[in-house]
């Protein structure tokens, strides 16, 4: 479970939660199975009889069970909108050959941020552990999570026979210049489809070398005169990108880039009145 980043005060009372979490998740009988385990851990005595026969731990769930309330505070949120969600029936990543979430980022912003830190946890412990076969993870509309923790995983899954692919509809709208530097470096296929701003991806393709010409004049006239050199432009026109019709994309991948048109879906047929 991510504690987030703390600085400052704030960075105190995060460590308190960070030991507590840690007691609770490392126990003898192992990680809450549901939220309705992890409540029932919120508890002094139940840290007590669980570490009961490690003194060491002992000394620290003393130094820490009266935070118990704060980090069940803290908790309330995230457990009064997953209990009904994560559960001991619900699916793993390690069963599953396919899941998709779908959530109202518009309504439910803060929930849905929630969400994928729950499951983002539980990818990385799934990655290169729990992990059997090759893994494709999609994130459409990314902007609205706006989750730096996804892409630490996206940084580490290459090694894992990891794909994972962010959707959005535009990077201006992911986050700060740091965090959109950070993703398109760790992404080797960009996939560039029409928008009027497309600097912070079309450059990546590079440029290319091209003759060009100029002419002499003279009182309006060409005198016949005139030099020739070689200039850099983008392989991408940023014009063209902006011009793209639906379907069309440039896919940029180590500096080669190609115009392709994606297959369209058909439209659902009509249902019969």
């Amino acid at each position: 479970m991510d504690v987030g980043q703390a600085q400052g005060g704030a960075a105190y009372y995060a460590n308190n939660n960070k030991a507590l979490l840690q007691l609770i998740c490392y126990a003898p009988q192992g990680p809450p199975k549901d939220f309705l385990d992890l409540e029932g851990r919120l508890d002094k005595t139940w840290l007590l009889k669980a570490y009961r026969d490690d003194k060491q731990e002992l000394r620290h769930i003393t130094a820490v069970h009266k935070h118990l309330d704060d980090l069940a505070i803290w908790l309330q949120p995230l457990i009064r909108d997953f209990r009904h969600h994560v559960h001991r029936k619900g699916f793993t990543f390690d069963t599953a050959r396919v899941a998709v979430f779908s959530i109202r980022t518009q309504s439910v912003g803060e929930t849905s941020c929630q969400l994928l830190n729950v499951l983002n946890a539980d990818l990385m412990d799934f990655m290169g552990k729990r992990q059997q076969r090759p893994t494709v993870v999609i994130v459409d509309e990314f902007q609205a999570f706006k989750n730096e923790s996804l892409v630490e995983t996206l940084s580490l899954g290459r090694s894992s026979q990891w794909a994972v692919v962010l959707a959005t509809q535009d990077t201006g709208s992911i986050g700060n210049k740091a965090l959109v530097r950070r993703i398109l470096a760790n992404t080797k296929t960009k996939i560039l489809m029409a928008t009027d701003f497309p600097e912070d991806v079309g450059p990546i393709a590079g440029t290319e070398e091209i003759l060009e010409h100029s002419y002499q004049h003279e009182e309006g006239q060409v005198t016949g005169l005139g030099t020739s050199r070689l200039q850099h432009q983008h392989k991408i026109p940023l014009n063209d990108v902006a011009r793209l019709m639906p379907g069309e994309a440039f896919v940029i991948r180590q500096r080669y880039s190609s115009r392709v048109q994606f297959r369209m879906v058909p439209p659902p047929m009509p249902t019969p009145a």
